[in-house]
């Protein structure tokens, strides 16, 4: 298996795969075997129909967009079959970036609780001028009033919206 997959995604990858793979699947995989007796990877393939049961059990749950994508990289000739390694390389890329995710959730709740003084509400316009402050940024009320977008508040989801906006994540 190539370095590229992570370690920690290998064990829980390689179960999913042999999971999802049909009697059919197993029964047509050829039997080759390498010099452990274990078979040849390239060789193994799940049914592009069991694909989305085995990203469920994998906790991936991508649009239909991204499920899309992930066929035609995982089956480019639409043979309905995905194979091992490519499979094991993508979801393992997909759970790494599910890790940065929550890592980016964790740092945008960080961030929002310095405007908010670790209180569990939105942001206000008082808490604007607090960091402004702060900083040592004294910007115009009539500056930090756009920065509230003409809300009262601004939520943990708007915050975070704000934030992919100005590609801070």
């Amino acid at each position: 298996m190539s370095d590229e997959v992570e370690d920690k995604h290998l064990e829980l990858i390689t179960d999913v795969f042999g999971q999802f793979m049909t009697m059919e699947d197993i029964e047509k995989a050829p039997e080759h075997e390498e010099d452990e007796g274990e078979q040849i990877e390239e060789d193994i393939y799940l049914h592009v129909d069991n694909l989305p049961d085995a990203l469920l059990a994998l906790d991936i749950d991508p649009t239909e967009e991204e499920f899309e994508e992930i066929v035609r990289t995982l089956d480019p000739d639409a043979t309905g079959k995905i194979y091992f390694e490519p499979f094991a390389k993508v979801m393992s890329l997909k759970l790494e970036s599910q890790n940065t995710g929550s890592q980016h959730n964790e740092q945008v709740v960080e961030a929002f609780r310095l405007f908010t003084d670790g209180e569990d509400r939105d942001i206000t316009l008082q808490d604007l001028q607090r960091v402004a402050a702060e900083v040592k940024d004294n910007p115009a009320l009539e500056e930090l009033r756009e920065m509230m977008m003409g809300k009262q508040s601004i939520s943990l989801k708007e915050f975070e919206d704000i934030m992919k906006q100005a590609k801070a994540l």
